[in-house]
């Protein structure tokens, strides 16, 4: 448990840094591939220093710009509405900037000349377009990491039902245990040393075995097997209880006591004769079961179990799982079929 614990902790702290110097790191790229694509462009007949002397306050302006609006205008001015003030400043900004840059690049014109205003405007607009893009990135970068959070919130509570689920199924197991227990006591059934040493069996899968996502489909198989046997020791019968095990359910995976409540509707509202079919293949689980109904029991379709796996069905499988409840004469089938391929 130690090490897994450790385990999930490195990983929540490699991840954390990779989300802190990914974006850095992609800025960085960026910016190099924006500088060699405009040097490729313009290097003819220069050499690295008359490159970098005409085009590094260029590249100087348009990263501020950038990182004036992508750190600090967007967030702060436009998360508090100001648009009009934010408009006003970039448009200062960029106009100094571009008086500024078309400075450096002709000293010696005439500010009234205008040759001089047209570079302004030429200078201006390069950098307009790096305003554009702080804004572009910005924003498609908040919407994603609200997606992300959004998808996080919604997994966290999709997490926090389904413990609640399963949490749910424990406890309705060991009631009607106890009462199974209690009807033995009542008659000091021999039996009875023998019920408690299956109930033990199941109560130690259902603490230890099943605090995680999903478990050999097999573990659970023999776990329902076990309950039948508890339950043929209940009512001292087995006859006509018949359990088949279709494929070979080694290599399959599945939740933790999906199964279950299907088995304990048999048990507690049906009666014999009781045919359990588990078909399983790659693609495909299916637990078929066919029981009697037991005289004046109109519920064999409700309760807590069924709803409950109804509830994780929806949201373990979605669109990818059919649950049939048939109720003829008095014989009731349930069918589960769950899509492995479609998950």
């Amino acid at each position: 448990m130690r090490i897994i614990a450790l385990m999930i902790f490195n990983k929540s702290k490699y991840r954390e840094i990779i989300d802190h110097y990914l974006p850095v790191l992609l800025h960085w790229l960026g910016w190099v591939a924006y500088i060699l694509a405009v040097y490729n462009g313009n290097s003819a007949g220069h050499n690295f220093i008359e490159f970098s002397t005409h085009y590094g306050p260029k590249f100087i302006f348009q990263a501020l710009i950038f990182y004036i609006n992508y750190l600090y205008l967007i967030p702060v001015a436009l998360a508090k509405l100001k648009i009009l003030r934010y408009i006003s400043l970039n448009m200062a900004l960029v106009f100094l900037l571009g008086v500024f840059l078309a400075s450096v690049h002709y000293p010696n014109t005439n500010l009234n000349r205008f040759p001089f205003l047209k570079n302004i405007w030429i200078d201006s607009l390069n950098i307009t377009w790096f305003l554009i893009l702080s804004i572009l990135i910005r924003f498609s970068t908040d919407w994603f990491r609200q997606k992300q959070l959004e998808k996080e919130r919604e997994n966290q509570q999709l997490k926090t039902e389904l413990d609640f689920l399963k949490a749910q199924v424990n406890p309705h197991f060991f009631f009607n245990s106890l009462n199974n227990l209690y009807a033995l006591s009542l008659r000091q059934a021999p039996e009875t040393p023998e019920t408690i040493l299956r109930i033990s069996r199941i109560m130690r899968y259902l603490l230890y075995e099943t605090d995680v996502k999903e478990v050999p489909l097999a573990h659970e198989a023999e776990m329902i097997a076990t309950y039948i046997s508890l339950q043929q020791l209940k009512n001292k019968s087995g006859e006509n209880i018949g359990m088949e095990i279709i494929g070979d359910p080694g290599s399959i995976q599945i939740e933790p006591l999906l199964l279950l409540p299907i088995i304990e509707n048999i048990f507690k509202h049906g009666a014999e004769p009781i045919n359990i079919e588990l078909q399983v293949s790659p693609l495909m689980i299916q637990l078929k079961t066919n029981n009697k109904i037991r005289s004046n029991n109109e519920k064999i379709i409700g309760g807590i179990g069924l709803s409950n796996l109804k509830r994780r069905l929806v949201l373990l499988y979605p669109n990818a799982h059919q649950l049939e409840l048939q109720k003829k004469d008095d014989n009731f089938t349930a069918i589960l079929t769950l899509n492995l391929q479609s998950r």
